[in-house]
């Protein structure tokens, strides 16, 4: 296959990854924050991690990858591209891809039981729209008692991070 054709396909899948992300967005307008991608940030002020630990590198299914430290606004929660600035970047993953070339292992954090994207969202977001189911990962894991899932929001971690407060409370009074 020749590279003209290989960067038409790329295009083309961004720019249907990219219509998703917009359908996506009208279809859940009267509830924006389940599509939102999580801000590690935001996640660390709430949660509090007690410690860091590096993991290394193991496989992490994309499906429990649920934010960025940095990029949470370029990506939606199923990491399609919502902004024209990502093209670029995204296709030459794309084609790196269809072209079977290894890429660097992405960097994720690890809170909870759900990981964070710290470098590689764009591989991320390929590797999604490709249908992987896992991904090289480098790892580092942010401790806390406090349980995450895939489909949680922002509001739905502050009450978590409530109950688990609430009953350690209960348990040392």
């Amino acid at each position: 296959m020749n590279k003209a054709y290989r960067r038409m396909l790329a295009k083309d899948n961004f720019d249907r990854a990219k219509s998703r992300a917009r359908i996506s967005g009208v279809l859940n307008a009267f509830a924006p924050d389940r599509q939102r991608l999580l801000s590690l940030d935001e996640v660390r002020e709430i949660i509090k991690p007690k410690t860091e630990a590096y993991r290394g590198i193991r496989q992490v299914r994309i499906d429990k990858i649920v934010g960025s430290e940095g990029r949470y606004k370029d990506f939606n929660k199923a990491f399609l591209p919502k902004k024209e600035l990502l093209r670029g970047r995204w296709e030459s993953i794309d084609i790196a891809h269809a072209e079977s070339i290894n890429l660097p292992a992405v960097w994720l954090y690890e809170l909870g039981g759900v990981f964070f994207v710290r470098d590689g969202n764009h591989r991320v977001s390929v590797a999604k729209s490709v249908g992987a189911v896992e991904i090289d990962a480098e790892v580092s894991t942010l401790d806390t008692d406090i349980e995450l899932r895939p489909d949680m929001t922002v509001e739905d971690i502050k009450k978590s991070v409530i109950l688990v407060e609430r009953s350690q409370l209960f348990k040392n009074t």
